[in-house]
C-alpha cells in the first residue's frame, strides 16, 4: 500500500484558505491538501481538489499516520 504523506493543508475560513495542519481540521472543515511537489491531491474519483471532513483526525498507531473521514 502507498501511503500518501502531503507537505502541506490549507483550511478554508472566513473566504480564503489559510495553511494549517492535518491535526488542526475538525468534522465540518473544507480544506485541500498539497504533494510535496506542490501538486494538489485529487480526490481519484472526480478529481476534487477541496475536501469536507466528515470527522476530526485520528492517528492509526499500527500504520503511524493520521487519518480523517471525508464526504
Amino acid at each position: 500500500m502507498d501511503i500518501l504523506e502531503p507537505k502541506k493543508f490549507e483550511i478554508h475560513k472566513d473566504g480564503s484558505y489559510t495553511e494549517s495542519h492535518y491535526e488542526q481540521l475538525k468534522a465540518g472543515d473544507h480544506f485541500r491538501m498539497f504533494h510535496p511537489d506542490g501538486q494538489p491531491f485529487l480526490y481519484e474519483h472526480d478529481d476534487k481538489e477541496t475536501y469536507q471532513a466528515a470527522s476530526h483526525p485520528y492517528f492509526d498507531v499500527e500504520l503511524g499516520v493520521w487519518f480523517i473521514e471525508i464526504k
